[in-house]
């Protein structure tokens, strides 16, 4: 009975720490004088005007503070001609940069980055939504940060949408968590920002770089590695799209998780394997449960539900999203199936991204 109890303690403790405790070395703020947008776009011509109209409502910041710099990867719809009709009329400065082959992102953000000249880059993807003060909020981040995050919420249509959702505001939840102690797991190319000089290293000395797929999660395991503050912006949000069918959803996750045998972090090898374990065991005590019935081990993954469900909820809060406890549930039962099937799927399988081929 005491070894159940001090598991329980173990993991209340870890909860608290994860979720609820101070950030460390709490630092000055400062304010982002001059900044780069760079955003790739393939086959992009159903999302492009609604981000081009999001950013034109942009509150708190002038134009002229920000430069755009967009790229083409050789779009086979009216991607391009939406891009160029939209430079025409903004205020922002807009350069558009086109590839006549489809190189993949990340060639495609490396030749954006070779015409950019700010000390500040910050990266969005086509298909996103920024809240109307992302710029502002975003141009403000602490003194000694070479890096710095912000939430990407998932939109939600339908159950397959808030199921999405949920999903990603837990591993959001958990990545805001870790930057604010200091251990980094997590990053989206969707809401980053960089300063120059260590993308310019990343770049240029990162073996990564033949890999089509993980630009976002390969830079932060090279900024871990070279030791680089990160940061995450509270005030930050930007919105994007839910995929439509489960294949799609597979074929994403199973990009995410495949690059994790690359990291050189060990904080991010740590969290890989942590997820995939912890998964594994979660399915094997509801299995327990399920056949012999209750057991000090499911007193114990209760109080991880609970304790979860919580701090997932704070976190709805914070965002000023709905947390629907419904939905909370079926990912109780369902996710560790997805995350187990999800990771022998990465074994095997290469799925494609913008009709390329992913290389690993």
């Amino acid at each position: 009975m005491s070894f159940y109890f001090l598991i329980f303690v173990i993991l209340i403790f870890t909860a608290a720490w994860m979720f609820f405790a101070p950030k460390k070395n709490v630092e000055e703020m400062f304010k982002v004088t001059g900044l780069e947008l760079l955003i790739p776009f393939r086959n992009e011509e159903k999302n492009l005007p609604y981000l081009f109209q999001y950013l034109d409502e942009q509150e708190g910041i002038s134009e002229s503070q920000v430069n755009i710099l967009l790229i083409d990867d050789a779009s086979e719809d009216h991607s391009l001609a939406l891009a160029e009709k939209w430079q025409k009329e903004t205020n922002y400065k807009v350069k558009i940069l086109r590839n006549t082959e489809a190189l993949g992102k990340k060639a495609s953000i490396k030749k954006l980055f070779e015409k950019s000249n700010k000390n500040w880059l910050l990266f969005t993807d086509a298909d996103c939504r920024p809240q109307n003060n992302w710029l502002q909020s975003m141009m403000k981040i602490s003194k000694n940060a070479k890096m710095q995050l912000g939430a990407v919420w998932i939109t939600d249509q339908g159950l397959f949408g808030k199921i999405q959702r949920m999903e990603f505001a837990a591993m959001q939840m958990t990545a805001k968590a870790c930057v604010e102690q200091e251990k980094p797991f997590l990053a989206s190319a969707a809401n980053m920002m960089v300063h120059r000089e260590l993308f310019s290293h990343y770049l240029f000395h990162d073996e990564n770089q033949n890999r089509s797929s993980g630009d976002d999660m390969f830079l932060l395991d090279f900024a871990i590695k070279n030791k680089q503050k990160i940061s995450w912006n509270s005030q930050s949000k930007v919105f994007t799209n839910q995929v439509e069918t489960f294949k799609e959803f597979v074929d994403q996750r199973v990009r995410w998780f495949a690059k994790s045998q690359y990291y050189k972090s060990s904080n991010l090898q740590f969290w890989s394997f942590f997820f995939g374990l912890w998964g594994i065991l979660t399915l094997i005590l509801l299995w327990v449960q399920m056949t012999y019935g209750t057991t000090y081990w499911n007193y114990i993954l209760f109080a991880k539900f609970i304790i979860d469900g919580i701090a997932l909820g704070l976190f709805y809060k914070k965002y000023q999203q709905k947390f629907e406890i419904d939905i909370y549930l079926m990912m109780i039962v369902f996710h560790p199936i997805i995350l187990i099937w999800i990771g022998f799927s990465a074994l095997f399988y290469r799925p494609k991204w913008k009709g390329n081929k992913i290389n690993r």
